[in-house]
């Protein structure tokens, strides 16, 4: 597809931190990412924008993120444009109508959001009478940055990690403007409908999808795996692509680690949330080190700088491992990140196959694929699917992930050797601008790997 990149010219305004301006870059597409949830530099929010944003700069493109109000500026490239839009992320719950009512007498918004959460019912009057006064506190903040970005049928809009609740908020906004001047919709998700936050709001993914579709001009949809476009497409009976979580390849270190260590360094890195597998590492490390590998074999965990009470618990069970295990803050910047991934041997994805079903990528798996790494990892899940019998091990349970662990230690040369395979067998499929491009609709030219394309036409 290629649509017309000229705009008539606007007011000059000051959102963020730069100049929004329709009398410059008259011809630079503008690709306006909407993210409540990036917030900070954990979970996925951060690195996927900073790639989505590189590779539309790369492409000539202008980037803009409508992201949450305490995004430190830091975090963003000069070349993003910042809009500070949200008072809250996808994880949370929009304040509803008698909510904003009391707001200026309580003020608290972890309250009212508690307390006056929206309402099923306001969702669906909402649909009917199309009322501003039925939004919710982030579906207004969505409605107010756009109507300040003014984007036209020139702009794309992107929804990387896309949940119930913010495709209903784009359909209301989408729903209120002129159809022909629409922008482009991206949408993509990184979950299953089922594991999504707030999976069954407003019907569900499925049915706001839906909406957002009829009131559409034009549309794309993509899911981050194959399984889960293909899911996706069942369930709804749209064309459904392939758009995994983007990784810049530049930016990893692939091969064996230089170290003089002859330990075997195995690490479990990303979010410590219990789905990834965190209560299971007391018990793979005893069973790893008691195992007697060949090589000593220790962990490189990133789990500290939590203070909850099943944050504490862990670490006083790690502690009785000594130096066999070292731990990670959870809040390092993505450079510290590359830098901790780099000095991993094998990488260990203990995910809870409930949590994490082959719909659900994990951008932990791809950074251990593009960097040559063995991974072990649990059966049934997204990341299983990228190991081969000479890359890696599956398991589904402690035991099973520590012989994996040990098997790799015995004989690392042979899984070594099978993971440079698989990373040279996965490189097209993930290449960072190819999969931007069939993310924003504009993959005329190129033709994703026969696995990569799982859509149907219906």
């Amino acid at each position: 597809m290629h649509l017309s990149n000229v705009r008539p010219p606007a007011l000059k305004i000051e959102i963020g931190n730069a100049p929004l301006s329709g009398n410059s870059n008259l011809t630079m597409l503008r690709i306006i990412i909407i993210d409540p949830a990036l917030k900070g530099e954990t979970g996925h929010h951060l690195a996927l924008s900073l790639e989505l944003s590189k590779a539309a700069k790369s492409l000539g493109h202008r980037p803009i993120w409508l992201a949450h109000k305490e995004l430190s500026s830091r975090l963003v490239p000069d070349f993003v444009q910042f809009v500070p839009a949200f008072s809250s992320g996808i994880y949370e719950r929009q304040i509803g109508l008698m909510g904003r009512i009391v707001k200026p007498l309580v003020g608290n918004r972890r309250f009212l959001r508690s307390t006056f959460a929206e309402r099923r019912w306001e969702v669906q009057l909402r649909r009917k009478l199309r009322f501003a006064l039925l939004n919710g506190d982030r579906s207004s903040e969505l409605a107010t940055a756009l109507g300040a970005l003014k984007p036209g049928r020139s702009d794309r809009i992107v929804i990387h990690s896309a949940d119930p609740q913010t495709v209903e908020m784009l359909s209301f906004w989408a729903a209120k403007q002129p159809s022909a001047d629409l922008p482009s919709l991206h949408i993509r998700t990184c979950w299953s409908t089922s594991t999504m936050p707030f999976a069954g709001y407003g019907g569900g993914f499925s049915q706001t999808l839906g909406i957002l579709s009829s009131v559409a001009r034009e549309m794309t949809l993509s899911a981050e795996t194959p399984a889960g476009a293909r899911l996706l497409a069942t369930e709804t009976g749209m064309n459904v692509d392939v758009c995994p979580h983007l990784i810049d390849e530049a930016s990893l270190v692939t091969g064996p680690r230089e170290s003089n260590s002859a330990d075997l360094l195995v690490g479990w890195l990303g979010e410590p949330r219990p789905e990834k597998g965190a209560g299971l590492l007391p018990e793979i490390i005893q069973s790893v080190l008691a195992g007697s590998p060949r090589r000593r074999v220790r962990f490189l965990l990133q789990c500290g700088g939590r203070t909850s009470r099943r944050a504490r618990e862990l670490d006083a069970q790690l502690s009785s491992f000594g130096d066999a295990v070292e731990r990670l803050d959870v809040g390092i910047a993505q450079d510290a990140y590359l830098a901790a991934l780099a000095r991993c041997d094998v990488l260990l994805l203990p995910y809870d196959r409930d949590a994490y079903p082959p719909e659900r990528g994990s951008g932990a798996a791809l950074e251990a694929l593009l960097t040559g790494k063995p991974i072990v990892a649990t059966a049934g899940t997204f990341a299983a699917g990228l190991v081969t019998a000479d890359s890696g091990c599956t398991g589904f349970d402690a035991t099973s992930f520590a012989d994996g662990i040990l098997r790799i230690a015995d004989n690392y040369q042979h899984y070594l050797d099978g993971a440079a395979q698989a990373r040279e067998r996965a490189r097209r499929a993930h290449d960072r601008i190819a999969c931007y491009r069939r993310l924003i609709g504009d993959a005329a030219d190129e033709t994703p790997p026969e696995n990569q394309r799982h859509a149907l036409n219906v």
